[in-house]
């Protein structure tokens, strides 16, 4: 199972609720970018949420073909939810009982993260922060 799977599953498994794509997005890009995460920790909530509504880019290029393949697996389902897609653990999961330590370390910290930049903005938020792109390979 490739590393980012991985990681998708272990932050479903913990947030213990769907995730709209973009926020799965987003927490991978956290994940990936240790130093945007440690940025980000060091803000408060106010400060990092002042900056208004914006256009979501794109950081993680492929990441629909990869959730498309594992939802074949039955690693996660995607539906679409009020016109949003959502991702949830899929039946199939594999357990992670077993994840490195560093990787749930990475997770607490991003869903931190998340809560200092709001869900919703954290694609948008982050384009000032993270200036890398990704690009998942088949």
């Amino acid at each position: 199972m490739g590393r980012i799977v991985s990681f998708i599953i272990l932050l479903l498994r913990t947030w213990n609720k769907p995730a709209a794509r973009n926020v799965l997005e987003a927490a991978i890009v956290l994940m990936l970018n240790d130093r945007a995460r440690h940025q980000i920790l060091g803000r408060t909530a106010t400060s990092a949420r002042a900056r208004g509504q914006q256009a979501a880019p794109q950081f993680v290029q492929g990441l629909d073909g990869l959730l498309q393949d594992i939802q074949l697996t039955e690693f996660v389902e995607i539906a679409t939810v009020r016109k949003r897609q959502v991702i949830r653990l899929g039946a199939k999961a594999p357990p992670t009982d077993n994840a490195p330590t560093v990787d749930v370390e990475r997770v607490q910290e991003t869903l931190k993260a998340l809560e200092v930049i709001g869900e919703d903005q954290a694609l948008a938020e982050l384009e000032g922060i993270v200036h890398e792109r990704y690009a998942l390979v088949p």
